[in-house]
């Protein structure tokens, strides 16, 4: 349509043209004619105007040639040829004609016989395509030429024709080789005296070809003939030409007789029996033995230091064997020394050995040396001793050893309550006090990885424990030796034993009080009250307190782990008599305890060298421990203050306004203050210490 529109377009513009030009003929082109050369090289177009035949367009171009599909061997093939006009009114033109198939092109046959001859391959190859293969494999006929003989080779021919008639007959001819000779069954002759034989051996192929040789004999005697039996001996031939084998003659050798030699006499070790043998000369094989028991008798006694003779005999049936005796000389017996004494001299300073011969008493063996002595100190865990050392220089005596006990083990520290001398005070039970800074100690105590039963840490003669430090917050507290102390810091502790102070002795049993704060610990968790057995208990109730529970269970088992057994089991009085004032709403029961804090009354009772009020006093002032301030105890850390270290610490006794509780807020227990005074605070408080009491009994 697109074509039309443009010839249309095309006749227009002619007609236009001519219409300017003042003509008025417009062409009706015909039928385009298309004529290709024979050879396709060029094609030519033409198209004549139907009004005017003169009217005429012709263009003639040459082809493009191009293959479409290649030939192969067996495959025709597809290639065209293009024409392509300048002229828009003629169209391209395409010839397309067939490429005949190349066919093969083979090359030079090959052939390849098989090992054995009997067959032969022949391939040959299209050089076109060398997946093109032809190939035949052919059975050879095989023919005798020239036959072989005994001695000279003969010949043979294999020939192979292909149905192929491409592949041209092969033929390969083989020498046959000579049969060698068929000989017989060799035969042996031998000389009379056997001193040679003869081998002769014939060709069953050709009884003319004959093979002889005469060979000389060498003598063996294979069993020499011996006193009792024959013996024998063999004559051996042996042959240069390999075909002929090793021939042997066999012969006997007649018995000789005996020849007996000299007769040897053999005893035995301990002389129990004698052994008489002679071997005969002929043969060291034979041998005539006897073995007989010898008799044993003792000709003269031996004794401790000098010896004795014995005489064995022995005598043979064989009468060709005398008999024979031999002596022998018996040892001393020796001592026979008893098991050796031993003396101590009176002071141990000397010690003497004495052994006797069970053979003779007379007979004895005596040796006196001074001895040495070593002296062990009484330890806590040895008793006191001199140990004395006698060493002997004759290897019959033994190093004696004699243990003198000097003195008692020393009590362990904190096991055995030590009253002293001024009966004042008294140590008793063992707890963590001191921070180890000794670098060389702590190295040795991070060492260690297995604690003791009471949950310390033993290393020579001294228990340890170790704690994350968590002091209060917001101040500088320190360690006695002036070492800021870091929360969440591990810090190691000495466990030392605890001082009391003893505020009365009442026939052997006493109540002492710690002369330090040693922990520190809440009164009772927080101020909500609570009801048990139908009574509302306030949070400075002492027989519910936190701080009792923790006295009678953690510390009790942990202070007193060594050994307990003087601790005596206290009646607390907890009335309002013990406290102030007088008339008390939050008194609590009666305890018994084995560990306890003293009531309000107990710290103003100058009887136990107290105050006898709540002011300030130097009698009430106590200082923390180390361990007491790492676990959060207050205390005054300013060094030039007089309450250096000092801290707060609870007493049982619970505080009142002298009015009946209202509220929470009103319920506090009364505690010691840096400066010895009496004072209250809230039961919750974490950081004030402990000075725990015990009564104890000591024999």
């Amino acid at each position: 349509m697109k074509r039309k529109l443009v010839l249309m377009t095309s006749a227009l513009m002619a007609i236009s043209l001519l219409a300017g030009c003042g003509h008025e003929h417009v062409h009706n082109w015909g039928k385009v004619v298309y004529e290709w050369s024979t050879d396709y090289t060029s094609c030519t177009a033409t198209r004549v105007c139907k009004g005017d035949e003169n009217h005429k367009e012709e263009e003639t171009v040459k082809s493009v040639y191009s293959v479409i599909t290649s030939a192969t061997c067996e495959v025709d093939g597809k290639g065209k040829y293009t024409a392509t006009f300048t002229n828009t009114a003629f169209e391209v033109q395409v010839k397309e004609e067939t490429i005949e198939a190349k066919g093969h092109l083979w090359g030079t046959p090959t052939y390849v016989w098989s090992d054995d001859y009997s067959s032969c391959t022949a391939t040959r190859v299209c050089k076109n395509d060398p997946n093109h293969k032809e190939s035949e494999t052919a059975d050879s006929a095989y023919t005798e030429i020239i036959p072989a003989t005994c001695d000279t080779d003969g010949s043979a021919v294999y020939d192979v024709a292909f149905e192929n008639e491409a592949f041209e007959v092969q033929s390969h001819e083989v020498t046959l080789p000579a049969t060698g000779h068929n000989w017989g069954i060799p035969t042996y002759t031998w000389s009379n005296d056997y001193s040679s034989c003869t081998a002769t051996r014939v060709c069953e192929n050709d009884p003319t070809h004959v093979e002889t040789e005469t060979a000389d004999s060498a003598y063996t005697e294979i069993i020499p003939a011996t006193c009792d039996t024959n013996g024998s001996a063999v004559y051996d031939v042996a042959f240069e030409n390999e075909a002929f084998e090793v021939q042997s003659h066999e012969v006997t050798l007649p018995a000789i007789g005996h020849e007996w030699g000299t007769i040897t006499y053999t005893w035995s070790d301990d002389y129990s029996s004698c052994t008489a043998s002679r071997v005969c000369a002929h043969d060291a094989t034979h041998v005539d033995t006897e073995t007989v028991n010898s008799t044993y008798k003792v000709v003269e006694e031996a004794k401790c230091e000098e010896d004795g003779k014995g005489k064995y005999t022995a005598t043979f049936k064989n009468t060709a064997f005398e008999a024979q005796t031999h002596e022998i000389t018996l040892p001393a017996t020796g001592h026979n020394w008893g098991i050796p004494t031993y003396t101590w001299s009176n002071d141990y300073s000397s010690c003497t050995a004495t052994r006797v011969c069970g053979n003779n008493p007379n007979h004895k063996e005596s040796e006196t040396v001074d001895s040495t002595s070593i002296e062990t100190q009484a330890s806590y865990f040895v008793e006191g001793s001199i140990t004395y050392t006698a060493t002997f220089t004759s290897a019959a005596f033994s190093t004696q050893t004699y243990k003198q006990k000097t003195s008692d083990k020393i009590p362990y520290y904190g096991e055995v309550p030590l009253l002293s001398e001024d009966g004042k005070t008294l140590t008793y039970g063992l707890y963590p006090q001191t921070n180890v800074n000794d670098e060389e100690l702590l190295t040795a105590l991070n060492a260690l990885t297995t604690p003791e039963t009471n949950g310390y840490y033993f290393y020579e003669n001294a228990y340890y424990t170790k704690l994350s430090a968590t002091p209060l917050p917001y101040l500088d507290f320190t360690f006695d030796n002036g070492t800021v102390i870091e929360n969440g810091t591990n810090y190691w502790f000495k466990c030392e034993p605890i001082t009391w102070n003893v505020l009365s002795n009442n026939n052997g049993e006493y109540y002492i009080l710690s002369s330090v704060l040693l922990d520190t610990h809440c009164y009772y968790s927080d101020t909500n009250n609570r009801v048990i057995g139908g009574k509302i208990i306030y949070s400075n109730n002492y027989e519910h307190s936190d701080i009792r529970s923790w006295l009678n269970d953690e510390f009790y088992n942990s202070a007193f782990a060594l050994s307990n057994s003087h601790i005596q089991t206290t009646t607390v009085y907890n009335s309002a008599s013990t406290t102030s004032p007088s008339e008390n709403p939050y008194v609590c029961n009666d305890t018994e305890d084995k560990v306890f804090l003293p009531s309000y009354q107990d710290y103003i009772n100058s009887n136990y060298g107290f105050l006898d009020s709540e002011d300030y006093t130097k009698t009430r002032e106590c200082k923390t421990t180390d361990w007491a301030r790492a676990r959060g105890a207050y205390c005054d850390c300013d060094t030039d203050s007089s309450y250096q270290y000092n801290g707060f610490y609870w007493t049982r006794s619970p505080y009142s306004s002298g009015s009946s509780p209202t509220n929470d807020d009103d319920v506090r227990a009364w505690y010691v203050d840096i400066d010895g005074q009496l004072n209250c605070s809230d039961a919750y408080y974490e950081f004030n210490g402990v000075r725990p009491a015990i009564s104890i009994k000591i024999a």
